[in-house]
């Protein structure tokens, strides 16, 4: 009897070990990882150089008949990065933005939601923001365009508007 207690005492000593280590190797790789996300979300924003807010024609004759398609960091004038992090996307996150995100970004093929997770998973992780900061930043670019007025976008060289790091529009970029 005293014989098979010490076996059994023996294998739950062991396999409480071998969780213990299983869990501790588990929280090692994650705090590791999360190290290692916050240190590429740094490198990313230390390589953005600008901003470009695509805008496009949302198929009206609207005093302003445009749209937000997304904002992108840039590297530089042709280069961007895309998917930095698996940082997820909840519109929890910015509920206060929504009203203002269906009216000037809204998705004709789909779902605005699917629209603006593609987007945040693309772009926006890419700029060092958060998620509600992102869409913030976004609208607020998209206001600054709206109020220069349908005749200035028509002058612009593309539907891409350059903005600096300051989210002012920057048309010598």
């Amino acid at each position: 009897m005293d014989k098979k207690f010490f076996i059994m005492g023996t294998v739950v000593l062991t396999s409480v070990v071998t969780a213990y280590l299983v869990w501790t190797r588990a929280k090692k790789n994650d705090d590791k990882n999360k190290e290692d996300d916050e240190n590429k979300d740094q490198y990313q924003k230390q390589m953005i150089h600008s901003y470009y807010l695509c805008i496009q024609h949302n198929g009206s004759d609207e005093t302003f008949p445009y749209r937000i398609h997304g904002l992108w960091p840039q590297k530089n004038a042709t280069a961007y990065p895309r998917y930095c992090s698996g940082l997820a996307f909840n519109t929890d996150n910015f509920l206060p933005l929504l009203p203002k995100l269906h009216q000037c970004w809204h998705n004709f093929e789909g779902k605005d939601e699917n629209f603006w997770k593609q987007e945040w998973r693309k772009h926006g992780t890419c700029t060092g923001l958060t998620e509600a900061m992102y869409f913030e930043k976004t609208i607020e670019c998209f206001e600054k365009v709206r109020d220069k007025g349908k005749a200035w976008v028509h002058l612009q060289p593309s539907l891409r508007i350059p903005f600096g790091l300051d989210f002012e529009i920057n048309t010598e970029l």
